[in-house]
């Protein structure tokens, strides 16, 4: 029900390794990795939704594009029907996520 901005930063490789890094998300920087691997010359971008220091804000390595807010989101199109596990990249062999 809250009306978050959502909104795009470029940022550097070595930028979102840190703040990956800092934030301790080992599957992220796997999948910057990949990015990069498939492109080396990749342009990177994190969207943001809510405002920087607050609690509602999150950021997600994302292509994008994205609406201007969470405000946009009809909340009756969203239903969590169940939750289940599942794999890292859906191999048997990798951790379980849920």
């Amino acid at each position: 029900k809250k009306k978050l901005p959502m909104w795009e930063e470029t940022v550097s490789v070595e930028e979102a390794r840190k703040r990956i890094d800092s934030n301790q998300e080992p599957y992220k920087l796997e999948i910057l990795d990949s990015i990069l691997a498939r492109d080396p010359e990749a342009v990177i971008t994190i969207w943001h939704t809510g405002e920087v220091g607050s609690d509602d804000h999150w950021w997600d390595l994302c292509g994008g594009p994205h609406m201007e807010s969470t405000g946009h989101i009809n909340p009756k199109g969203l239903a969590l029907e169940n939750v289940s596990g599942a794999y890292w990249r859906g191999d048997e062999k990798n951790k379980m996520l849920q």
